[in-house]
């Protein structure tokens, strides 16, 4: 390759590098309050709109809690909780028949995964976590075992979600929607808690995001960071609609490249936190349109894709250099 040719690549490399900043497209699952639907949907960033929404899965009474799981038959699956029901389902992302199911002894409400996928976890909100294996072919193993949680150290026993970090313990969250909730730590086996924060806002909903390595907390109309290593709490930020009375429901996910999906109060709202690497500093963006959504899903890029910033100074860097021994030659 010549000097010519090679400066040309490094520079279209530097473009195609700051253009893959802006991924325009994110596909998100959500259930729906009143509703024992799943669906998927799409949201693209430059237009500022959501697609259609299609049905994916239903379960016997309405659905709550979702969860990504493992590729099954060479897709992904997703888990999902019937409110008020006993059963915990999974089915592809395509839809269709579903892939399995299983009884978790209680009554089962929102969901967690553990990161090696091997057991997902429900809640009954008063003391009781259900757990179920997971297959190495990524099906639910079968019955769940139902444990009973044990408070430690000034801790709780309603736990409502587990949420693991990159490093650091398991953490559990006790809060529902339109109240405040504790925030601690939990060990697996043996279930015993160890309360950290106590009547936080942002107790309702926590996924971790592995482009910041935090944990984010979501509640009340307002969005919280943890660091999973230190177990220290951020400082909250409120949405633009803020609370909507006693039944605020605030929750959301991200795609792991430094954006996310927000529901409250009935709005959808896009995060784009990719320049400040701070889901708490980044752009705040309404969606058009009501949004009846319950809990959301986004399937998480880990890979450890650079920094925008990073890649594009990098690239920037090569060129420069490639420019300096071009017309040195």
């Amino acid at each position: 390759m010549n000097k010519r040719t090679l400066l040309t690549a490094l520079v279209v490399c530097l473009f195609a590098g700051t253009f893959a900043v802006h991924a325009s497209t994110i596909t998100f699952y959500y259930t729906t309050l009143g509703s024992p639907d799943v669906f998927s949907n799409t949201y693209n960033s430059v237009t500022n709109a959501v697609g259609t929404p299609v049905g994916i899965g239903s379960s016997l009474q309405g659905a709550d809690g979702i969860e990504d799981g493992p590729t099954v038959a060479g897709t992904p699956t997703l888990f999902f909780t019937g409110e008020t029901d006993q059963t915990v389902f999974q089915i592809h992302t395509t839809g269709g028949a579903e892939v399995s199911s299983a009884s978790a002894g209680i009554t089962a409400y929102l969901l967690s995964v553990n990161p090696t996928d091997t057991a997902l976890y429900t809640f009954n909100n008063a003391g009781k976590i259900s757990s179920l294996g997971i297959t190495v072919g990524g099906l639910i193993a079968g019955p769940g075992t139902v444990n009973t949680v044990t408070a430690g150290a000034g801790g709780d026993t309603n736990v409502s979600r587990l949420v693991w970090g990159s490093t650091g313990p398991v953490y559990y969250i006790t809060g529902s929607p339109g109240s405040n909730g504790d925030l601690g730590t939990i060990t697996i086996p043996g279930y015993v808690t160890t309360q950290l924060d106590a009547n936080i806002t942002t107790a309702e909903d926590a996924h971790y995001d592995p482009y910041t390595g935090m944990i984010v907390l979501f509640g009340q109309g307002q969005i919280n960071t943890l660091n999973p290593a230190t177990g220290i709490l951020g400082t909250a930020i409120t949405l633009p609609a803020g609370t909507c009375g006693s039944s605020t429901l605030t929750t959301g996910d991200f795609d792991g490249l430094g954006h996310g999906l927000v529901t409250d109060c009935g709005t959808l709202y896009y995060l784009d936190f990719s320049a400040t690497h701070n889901e708490l500093t980044g752009t705040v963006t309404a969606i058009p349109g009501a949004f009846n959504g319950k809990d959301i899903e986004i399937f998480q890029t880990t890979t450890g894709t650079p920094e925008p910033a990073t890649m594009g100074f990098a690239l920037f860097g090569l060129a420069v250099v490639a420019v300096r021994r071009f017309r040195r030659g």
